[in-house]
């Protein structure tokens, strides 16, 4: 979703900016503009997604790995394509390990695609 990017990267750094200040800063107002951004993308491409919020967040053991793909990505900008080998490695260790749970966020209610209770 390159459309979104500029979006994208004003809400990260929202974020960012909001956890390095104590949480004081809301994003809130950032995220609705980017999913605006995301859903008009969907709607283009005939994409149809749906999140319950549940994310599964790597346990212990697959964190080493985990810590190597954001590492690639932020080495390559953000280019998946490039970090493929630390990808697949993250992607094998969640499948063989059990991930920690994590309840949806605030924010993860936010996107329109999130279908679990509001």
């Amino acid at each position: 979703m390159a459309s979104c990017k500029s979006d994208t990267d004003a809400y990260r750094k929202c974020l960012k900016d909001s956890r390095n200040s104590g949480g004081a800063q809301k994003c809130t107002h950032l995220a609705k503009v980017l999913e605006a951004c995301r859903e008009e993308w969907r709607r283009k491409n005939d994409v149809k997604l749906e999140f319950d919020g549940t994310r599964i967040l790597p346990n212990s053991k697959c964190l080493p790995m985990n810590h190597k793909v954001q590492h690639c990505l932020k080495w390559k900008r953000g280019d998946e394509s490039q970090c493929q080998p630390e990808i697949r490695a993250l992607k094998d260790c969640m499948s063989r390990e059990e991930g920690q749970v994590a309840a949806p966020t605030a924010g993860d209610k936010i996107w329109s695609d999130y279908k679990g209770p509001k």
